[in-house]
């Protein structure tokens, strides 16, 4: 390290603009439906609109504030990390080691190993002079086997004209690469849990949030599509977090929108009429989405059984999505009018634990020419008893695939 040096790095505009995006969008969407489309029937879903577009703008203001004041000053004596919400130095002497994942870079430093003193999770001009300072003072967290691998990633970045024309070039696109899908994660988790708690009441989630979320949930497979295409072994489907790796895995945009819109269709108290047609729908979307994500991870070469059982279960994992994302699209754009069928209920019954699930026998009803039992939510099932009468409200659905709802 020479002496006497003095760089000042700052967050690169790429980042600032990635990191704008996606509330951007949000932002586009709620002033749509707030200002141009404003909802007349429920003035409590406009207040929320307002409310959050106004957090929305208070965010914007602050994010781009803090990063105008972000500056990380490289000495061969220190570094110093000055934003509106930070200011931190660490001598030379001082640092311990430094690991890097698709979350950011974390520096420890001595004596205080267990939780780093400085995280970095934006993209920086010349990040390079900050890497060669860590590793002139610091050792790697990391094991030695992944310390290897980590190196033997870049000699194969450097060596391998796929990943750019020149060395700058392939560390732009790594670094674009880890910044993509570091958002999308933790974007896709955020979406998780909003239709989580949504979908089980746990907290009153306007409809038009719980809606903003399900379509963006459905985007992001497909974005992943484009990304994995675009992208060919940047990336990889390892889901292990403790592995230092310049390729970020894409595992939890992939799982957690499976596992959200499943969740939301199975608690939505609707039921397809007719289900070998959507899961012929499904199949086709699980298909589309698994297999140009697995043939282009860097991980998967379908050269071991394992790579193709890997395969086959995320196509069976994704019928999820694609069950759940046909059946929300074919009810959210469905305006044809319900037909109501008076049907009695001829049995109730529920497992042993008062949590289990919840079961009601229907009379022959429709084309259904056989008693039919189906699963209920909790709520729904306190509140009738065997011998009721419920009305079934059956529609045809935006794509043709017939749904029903249950109600007293």
């Amino acid at each position: 390290m020479k002496k006497n040096t003095l760089s000042e790095l700052r967050i690169t505009k790429k980042h600032i603009i990635s990191v704008m995006v996606m509330p951007s969008i949000i932002f586009s969407f709620l002033f749509y439906h707030g200002f141009i489309n404003p909802t007349k029937d429920d003035s409590n879903d406009t207040l929320f609109i307002y409310s959050i577009m106004i957090i929305l703008i208070l965010w914007a203001i602050t994010y781009i504030w803090n990063a105008l004041k972000y500056k990380l000053t490289v000495t061969d004596q220190f570094i110093h990390l000055k934003s509106l919400f930070t200011d931190k130095k660490i001598l030379a002497a001082s640092v311990d080691n430094y690991k890097t994942d698709q979350y950011g870079l974390h520096i420890y430093i001595k004596n205080y190993s267990e939780s780093p003193c400085i995280s970095i999770t934006a993209n920086l001009d010349n990040s390079e002079i900050l890497y060669t300072w860590l590793a002139y003072y610091s050792k790697n967290l990391e094991t030695e086997t992944y310390v290897r691998a980590y190196e033997d990633e870049l000699k194969e970045i450097l060596s391998d004209n796929k990943y750019g024309k020149n060395k700058i070039e392939k560390e732009e696109n790594i670094a674009s690469v880890n910044h993509f899908v570091k958002i999308l994660n933790r974007f896709a988790f955020i979406l998780f849990i909003l239709i989580f708690v949504g979908s089980l009441n746990l907290f009153p989630i306007p409809y038009i949030l719980l809606d903003i979320s399900i379509f963006l949930t459905i985007l992001i497979p497909i974005i992943l599509v484009y990304f994995s295409l675009r992208y060919q072994g940047f990336f990889s489907l390892d889901e292990e977090q403790n592995k230092i790796s310049h390729f970020p895995s894409i595992f939890e945009s992939l799982i957690n929108p499976n596992i959200s819109l499943s969740t939301y269709w199975l608690l939505t108290g609707f039921y397809i009429f007719d289900i070998s047609t959507i899961w012929t729908y499904a199949l086709v979307i699980s298909l589309l989405i698994t297999f140009p994500i697995f043939y282009s991870a860097r991980d998967v070469s379908f050269k071991k059984i394992g790579d193709y059982f890997g395969a086959s279960l995320a196509v069976i994992l994704m019928l999820g999505y694609g069950y759940g994302t046909i059946a929300y699209l074919n009810f959210y754009f469905d305006k044809s009018e319900a037909q109501i069928y008076p049907v009695e209920i001829l049995n109730k019954r529920s497992g042993k634990n008062n949590d289990s699930a919840k079961h009601i026998t229907l009379a022959p009803w429709s084309t259904y020419n056989k008693p039919q039992e189906v699963e209920v939510l909790q709520s729904f099932f306190h509140k009738i008893e065997k011998g009721d009468k419920v009305n079934i409200y059956l529609k045809e659905g935006y794509l043709g695939i017939k749904y029903y709802s249950i109600n007293t």
